[in-house]
């Protein structure tokens, strides 16, 4: 589903702020691996294409 790279870094910084946000919150443990390994799966689907 990967459009090209303004789609991945749109994705990636989505991520980051509801990394930032979690973090004020401080229930992050869960939802911050979620969302690395959402990140690190879509940097690879655009790096093998």
């Amino acid at each position: 589903m990967l459009i090209n790279s303004n789609y991945t870094v749109g994705q990636y910084f989505l991520a980051s702020s509801i990394i930032n946000s979690s973090f004020k919150k401080k229930k992050t443990k869960g939802l911050w691996y979620i969302v690395s390994l959402i990140i690190s799966t879509v940097a690879f689907t655009s790096n093998s294409h």
